[in-house]
């Protein structure tokens, strides 16, 4: 079957609407070198909401424009959601390395993003396979992990960090509605809150999941 998918969300420098169509899948196919040598390189993004200000030829309101992504690496290179962000003209915001420093300043003292805005959203891996006749695994197996006796795929999703959530839902009005809002009427997993099963942490919409 397939090997494991990774979704990430985004914030890139940039409204996406002004380069792409609103709802391209873009697949970009740049090589990246690694130690040296070109290597083949993959990553779709997909569009969850962008944010343009009124006079985006002021630079100072520039800085704001951004766009809220998907995105899935189709192949395991070193930085290869930053560098194929860069490489569109759309550098993550609060990346030091390959991003822009005007508007990662902007972000950080406006916005307070003292970090990559960069995070991994949900992860999908094939089947575990499970001897049923040793003892010591299937005692070690939950009994909510029927998933596991099935050999169904795991498919796990990482909630945003509050910190991240905090920058956009805060953000002054117009990125807000733009931004946030759009973002989460197209994918309700960025409202996920942490849920923990086996260590007693539930969250606060544990029984809503159930």
């Amino acid at each position: 079957g397939q090997l494991q998918k990774k979704e990430y969300v985004a914030l890139l420098r940039g409204d996406w609407v002004t380069k792409y169509p609103q709802d391209e899948v873009l697949l970009v196919t740049k090589p990246l070198m690694v130690k040296g040598v070109e290597k083949d390189a993959v990553t779709e993004f997909r569009l969850l909401a962008s944010f343009s200000s009124s006079n985006s030829t002021d630079i100072k309101r520039a800085t704001k424009d951004c766009s809220l992504v998907l995105c899935t690496p189709k192949s395991g290179r070193t930085h290869q959601i930053r560098r194929h962000a860069y490489s569109i003209g759309m550098p993550v915001i609060g990346d030091t390395e390959h991003g822009d420093s005007i508007v990662n300043r902007w972000w950080r003292n406006k916005l307070a993003l003292n970090r990559l805005f960069l995070h991994c959203l949900s992860l999908d891996i094939p089947a575990i396979s499970i001897d049923k006749n040793d003892k010591q695994t299937m005692n070690h197996i939950h009994s909510n992990d029927d998933y596991l006796m099935h050999g169904e795929r795991i498919k796990i999703v990482a909630p945003l960090s509050p910190e991240l959530v905090h920058v956009l839902a805060n953000a002054d009005q117009e990125i807000k509605t733009a931004l946030w809002d759009e973002a989460i009427k197209k994918d309700k997993r960025l409202l996920m809150k942490t849920i923990d099963e086996k260590g007693g942490s539930l969250g606060s919409n544990w029984n809503s999941n159930r």
